[in-house]
């Protein structure tokens, strides 16, 4: 399945892991940008990670995670409609940002959304919400989020786009199509920076043109700044609160996933999502469906398997 060269950097991250070594900079250096498997090493790194965010947020790192919790969920509070009743966290990692923001949110029962491209990580952050909102986390991809077209009222990010340059435009598309109403962007942004932090972000291939790539689309920029509470000085936080010019409804549709593949809904039956018309299933792993196209089963007697 995969090549030799990916069986040794796979092999040569395990290691360095136990060693205690960075192995998300290992895995990048050791990759080419146009390797068609580089981001099986890279999505490995990251997940063997998982849990380290949250040790910090319980160690002296806990006060500015709050703070920082704080400050988005009053930016949410402001710009959300008095009947916004959905959210999602493009990116939600082990959901330190999430579990602070829920607890100042003025809304107590909204449907919380949230999805990463790591499965640990996402269970990691099932660990620390509380229970006092309706939450669905999945594993998923930015670029081919599986929810319907307006399902949710608010779609924001935190630092989730960041190491996305070049691809702002297909990410900022997506976060727009899923949204009923707002898109509110917490990441780095480049023209706004120092100078150091411009060649840390050109360094690292971080995200640039975020506002006049918004602009592209048929939408309000209702706030463009930079935040006063952020974790690093040479990466400065900002924010861009988008509204949609042809702000709908939310798609009131109780069920709101579709396929990540085809656009097509689909339904769950107990650890499966599935579309019976075409046979395609996503499999749920401990509660957190595995909604990638890469995790796609071919499954046509799919139907006949979930009504028996």
């Amino acid at each position: 399945m995969f090549d030799k060269k990916t069986k040794e950097i796979i092999l040569e991250i395990i290691q360095a892991y136990d060693r205690g070594e960075n192995i998300v900079s290992l895995a990048k250096d050791k990759l080419a940008i146009d390797d068609k498997n580089s981001l099986l090493p890279i999505l490995l790194s990251y997940d063997l990670q998982a849990g380290s965010y949250n040790k910090n947020k319980n160690s002296s790192m806990g006060l500015f995670y709050d703070e920082y919790g704080h400050q988005l969920a009053e930016i949410i509070n402001t710009y959300s409609s008095s009947s916004h009743n959905s959210i999602l966290e493009v990116g939600c990692g082990e959901c330190t940002s999430l579990s602070s923001i829920l607890k100042y949110l003025k809304d107590t029962e909204l449907d919380i959304f949230g999805f990463d491209l790591s499965w640990s990580r996402i269970f990691e952050g099932k660990k620390i919400l509380n229970d006092n909102h309706k939450k669905n986390l999945f594993v998923a991809d930015l670029f081919s989020i599986p929810l319907q077209d307006n399902s949710m009222n608010v779609v924001y990010s935190s630092h989730s786009l960041e190491p996305n340059g070049g691809m702002e435009e297909d990410a900022i598309r997506e976060l727009i199509r899923v949204s009923s109403d707002k898109v509110i962007l917490i990441e780095p942004i480049y023209e706004l920076a120092n100078d150091k932090q411009k060649k840390r972000m050109t360094k690292h291939g971080y995200v640039k043109n975020l506002k006049s790539v918004c602009e592209s689309f048929e939408v309000n920029i209702l706030k463009y700044d930079l935040l006063p509470i952020y974790s690093n000085p040479l990466n400065q936080s900002g924010v861009i609160v988008i509204e949609k010019k042809d702000s709908k409804n939310r798609n009131n549709n109780s069920n709101p996933w579709q396929c990540p593949a085809t656009g097509l809904g689909l339904e769950r039956y107990n650890d499966v999502f599935f579309n019976n018309k075409i046979g395609f299933a996503y499999p749920v792993l401990k509660d957190i469906p595995l909604l990638r196209s890469e995790h796609l089963i071919i499954a046509s007697k799919i139907n006949e398997a979930v009504n028996k």
